[in-house]
């Protein structure tokens, strides 16, 4: 059964036909709209093109752990633990936190953010409206995201939530279960399936070594990157 369902979730990649050229692919079944592999590599390209270390690393954490705007705005410097390679995340419904690996391709761009574009307080993430009770604002990453979607000439529909559908997307395709998409989302469980699930942390490891090395999920190294 759970062979079938993932068959039909990723039914629009194998269909591109139905969209147009460049275009996100349309919602099938509830799905929201999503980007290819190689529209998130021009939406990355754009970033790093930016030179901006903040957005890199923002958008690269909202795409492997399939960020909400919001999400990505509760991370607190705390929840970033470099040297264990370990990495907190609160999730916008239900307040649960949980740790996950930080995957291997975002390390060298957290640190180059550190370095060089992060902010004093306590949110991992700052805007001009930042302060010590809050860190950027989840519209300023939405507007954000628009930015780098026009710079890499992607259409106006998509949003920053699209990242999120990306790389549940992009990791079915790879060949994970749906017990393990719902855990990297901080689900309880996926919307075509009412099987609850709980992944332990060995599987957890597990999952994010292969995602690491998956061809389906769009690397966020650099070239100059170790």
């Amino acid at each position: 059964m759970q062979k079938a369902i993932t068959r039909a979730t990723i039914h629009p990649l194998r269909a591109p036909q139905a969209a147009k050229r460049g275009g996100p692919r349309p919602p099938i079944q509830g799905l929201p709209r999503y980007l290819t592999q190689e529209e998130l590599a021009r939406f990355r390209k754009a970033i790093v093109a930016a030179g901006v270390p903040r957005d890199v690393a923002l958008f690269g954490l909202m795409y492997r752990f399939g960020l909400r705007a919001a999400e990505v705005t509760f991370l607190l410097l705390e929840d970033l633990e470099l040297a264990r390679g370990r990495i907190r995340i609160r999730r916008a419904k239900g307040g649960d936190c949980e740790e996950y690996p930080l995957p291997r391709d975002l390390v060298p761009a957290m640190r180059r953010y550190l370095k060089r574009g992060a902010e004093r307080g306590p949110f991992l993430f700052n805007g001009r409206q930042s302060n010590n009770q809050r860190g950027m604002i989840p519209l300023r990453v939405r507007q954000l995201f628009k930015h780098y979607a026009k710079l890499a000439g992607l259409s106006p529909a998509l949003s920053s939530h699209s990242l999120r559908h990306s790389i549940a997307v992009h990791s079915l395709e790879g060949g994970f279960g749906l017990e393990y998409v719902a855990d990297l989302l901080g689900h309880t469980s996926i919307r075509s399936t009412a099987i609850y699930v709980k992944v332990t942390t060995p599987a957890r490891e597990e999952m994010m070594r292969r995602l690491d090395r998956s061809r389906h999920v769009v690397s966020w190294k650099q070239p100059l990157d170790a």
